[in-house]
This record gives C-alpha cells, structure tokens and sequence, in this order.
C-alpha cells in the first residue's frame, strides 16, 4: 500500500481537487478532472490515483476499477511545470499495484506519460479518430515507464522506436499495436459489457491472478531502476532546456 491503512479507511473523495471518484455498481470510477491543464498529471493527482489504488485493494466489494476523463483531452502527460526529482509515487506503480480489474475509457486525445493508462489498464476502450502522441524526447526526456510497458502489449523493438522518434499515431494504429482493444461510438455499451464480464468472474480468484501477474512481470527492481534513471535525466542540461522551452513555446537549442 501506497498509505497507512487509517488513512485510506478515513478519506474524503469529496476533498480530491483533481480527480472525480464515485462508485456505481461496486467498480470504482475515477474521473481526471484538471481540464484547464488538459488532465495533466501533477504529484497531487497522481497521489489521488493512488489513494484510489490502495482504497480498491482494502474493500472487498469493489470489482474492478474505471478510469475516464472530463474536457476534450484525456490526459496531456506530466505536468511540465509541476515536474520533481525523487518523487514518493510513480503513475506506474499506481498502477501495478493496483490488484482489481482495470478499465480505461479514452474519449480524448492522450499525450506523453498520459498513454499509461493504456498500456498499463487490462481492458481499453476508445472513440475512434483520436490522437495519441509521445512527446518525451522533444523536451529533453525519456519515456522510460512507457517505453517498459509497451514491451509487454507490443514487440520491444516497436517500443523503443515509438518512444525514440516521439511518434504520433490514431485510434486505428494504437488498436494495431494493442494499446486500444475496443474503438467504438457506443461507450456506456462497451462499459456495461465489460462490467457483465468481470461480475461473471470469482472476485476472489480474479484479484488473485492479478496480484500474482503483478508480481511476475513488474519487478520492483526494474520499476526503481527506471525512476532513479528518469530523475538523473530530469537533472540534465537538455532536460531543463526541452522543458524551458516547451513553456516558452518555442523549439529547444540542444547542446
């Protein structure tokens, strides 16, 4: 767990400033809710998702956990401007800890650490003719987490590419490199199938395998090995230029 047991068990979502979070039919449903900031994942939002994470892993009753978004962009990534060295949660972890089924509705467009939530969500569905885009080494960045993930949904090799050249791709071509496994109009549709088929399911022996999948594909040592090399690139000279420049909006001068 992310935090103290007492802590989770007396916590107020009501209070959360940038994530919505209701529960509807036993699965807990989170809303990104930062719209003014595209969605993007401040060390505040990312400590709300965890809070959701350990509180879906204490109660018993919730079967699996949605992950949707308000504004017309899903996620714009890491907040840039809000960026630190040696943070305490990792959007990653949040994830691989996390032992319920996980569903990602995207209804808008994704960018940067943002496409975590499909590589690291066990079921996706999406609208059609969105936009999903890896800017990381265009400010000086790289998307490690992204760049583990996608290897376990699509070949290394593609991983490694579409992190490298900060490649932009559609619905259509994220289906293809299984980062989207539904591309439909109709999304309350999709949720409520999706939601049938996990409720068909033990609880019991559902959590189990995730818990054990976790365990086996998402070593703790690799996950510490990709933080510490992302917080000494944070630090480097082309980091603080590429992020300077994105908040000046112009290209950055490489050295």
């Amino acid at each position: 767990m992310f935090f103290k047991e007492e802590y989770i068990e007396n916590y107020d979502f009501s209070l959360n400033k940038f994530t919505l979070v209701n529960i509807t039919d036993n699965f807990l449903e989170i809303t990104l809710n930062r719209n003014e900031k595209k969605n993007a994942l401040s060390t505040e939002m990312i400590k709300e998702l965890a809070v959701c994470s350990d509180y879906a892993n204490t109660k018993k009753e919730i079967r699996g956990v949605i992950y949707k978004s308000s504004g017309d962009t899903f996620c714009a990534g890491l907040d840039l401007k809000n960026l630190k060295t040696n943070e305490d949660i990792f959007l990653g972890d949040v994830f691989n800890k996390l032992e319920k089924p996980k569903l990602a509705v995207i209804e808008g467009n994704v960018y940067g650490g943002g496409l975590l939530f499909l590589s690291c969500s066990d079921f996706i569905i999406a609208k059609k003719d969105l936009i999903f885009s890896l800017t990381e080494t265009k400010r000086g960045l790289f998307p490690y987490q992204i760049m583990h993930s996608f290897s376990m949904v699509m070949p290394p090799k593609i991983a490694l590419k579409l992190c490298v050249h900060a490649s932009t791709f559609n619905s259509e071509e994220a289906k293809k490199y299984n980062l989207i496994d539904i591309i439909t109009d109709d999304i309350e549709l999709q949720i409520r199938e999706w939601k049938n088929s996990i409720n068909q399911g033990s609880p019991n022996a559902i959590n189990s395998g995730i818990k054990v999948f976790n365990k086996l594909y998402h070593n703790k040592d690799t996950i510490a090995y990709l933080n510490k090399e992302l917080d000494l690139l944070k630090e480097s000279d082309d980091a603080k230029e590429g992020i300077k420049a994105f908040i000046e909006k112009r290209d950055p001068e490489w050295k």
